[in-house]
């Protein structure tokens, strides 16, 4: 097993807009498919995995972390379940989403589409994912 490392995020105006974060086994991005607009409330972000790691997984928490609060409206991802905040109703700087993909040691995750409700300007600080044991 690979030691745990925590996640560094750094912000570089020259590098393409998105966010990077290396966690465990994971490589998560996420990057917003618009630019902020006034009075845009609906965000989408693709947001993409890698695994690398000597071991499968049935089941993952993929967590995204905004800079604005946001309220969940939906993602791409088949079979993708709101775990917090528990109510697509509640607004939440944190959204994380149970996932059921069957991943390969070393497998690309194209999650897809994730909506939020939110302002224009809202991002994405931080991502990453998770294994869940089985």
């Amino acid at each position: 097993m690979t030691k745990y490392e925590k996640p560094m995020v750094i912000a570089n105006d020259e590098l393409a807009e998105g966010v990077f974060a290396a966690s465990g086994c994971y490589t998560v991005t996420a990057t917003r498919h618009q630019e902020p607009q006034t009075g845009r409330v609906n965000v989408r972000f693709q947001v993409n995995a890698h695994h690398d790691a000597s071991h499968t997984c049935d089941v993952q928490y993929l967590t995204l972390n905004f800079t604005k609060p946001v309220q969940f409206i939906s993602t791409d991802a088949q079979g993708a379940e709101l775990v917090s905040p528990l109510s697509k109703d509640s607004a939440s700087n944190t959204i994380v989403l149970k996932l059921t993909y069957h991943n390969n040691r070393t497998d690309n995750i194209g999650i897809g589409d994730v909506t939020v409700f939110g302002d224009g300007d809202v991002d994405v600080s931080s991502a990453s994912m998770t294994d869940v044991s089985n």
